[in-house]
């Protein structure tokens, strides 16, 4: 489990969140992705079913998460919420040619400095897995060090080309709220 928290100053809240939330988006971006698609969705609550395979470096197997998420923009309280959690799903059985990581949850909470739309936000990560394998040390002290910090900038320079329209994606989320 990680928690990484920060600050930005050169793009929006929004920016950030869609990047996030954009699944053809995040094709682009993650070149760790193997498939992400929305299996289910539940048009009341907001929430969605989504498959995630992710390749995990040699000798691992790939890793398949099934999830649960919900996306909130609460206008009244200023914050972006993304809350995902593992789940299962009929549509989605589980199959031999990846490890299904069956105990997964991630909370990502942005707070605009003024508006979703304008520079300037602060952000909590909180990211917990099980990956079903012996990881090493050295891999977890190389995550914490390296792994975490490259990805967060690969998302602040993924939200900048975002916001400058190289995506020109824009999706906002209901106020829905489910159970997670």
């Amino acid at each position: 489990e990680y928690k990484v928290f920060g600050s930005f100053d050169d793009i929006p809240a929004r920016a950030f969140f869609n990047i996030q939330t954009d699944l053809e988006c995040r094709k682009q971006w993650d070149k760790l992705i193997i498939d992400l698609n929305v299996i289910d969705r539940d048009i009341n609550s907001g929430c969605e079913v989504i498959q995630w395979i992710m390749h995990f470096p040699y000798p691992m197997y790939s890793r398949e998460y099934l999830f649960v998420r919900k996306c909130v923009v609460d206008h009244e309280k200023k914050m972006m919420i993304m809350m995902s959690r593992a789940t299962q799903h009929p549509n989605c059985p589980v199959k031999d040619k990846y490890v299904r990581v069956s105990s997964f949850r991630s909370h990502l909470v942005l707070k605009p400095h003024t508006t979703f739309d304008e520079n300037g936000f602060d952000y909590v990560l909180t990211y917990f897995d099980d990956p079903q394998a012996a990881i090493p040390s050295p891999a977890y002290n190389w995550m914490a060090s390296t792994g975490v910090p490259d990805f967060v900038d690969k998302m602040h320079n993924t939200a900048k080309s975002f916001h400058e329209g190289q995506y020109g994606r824009s999706t906002d989320h209901g106020n829905n709220t489910c159970l997670m």
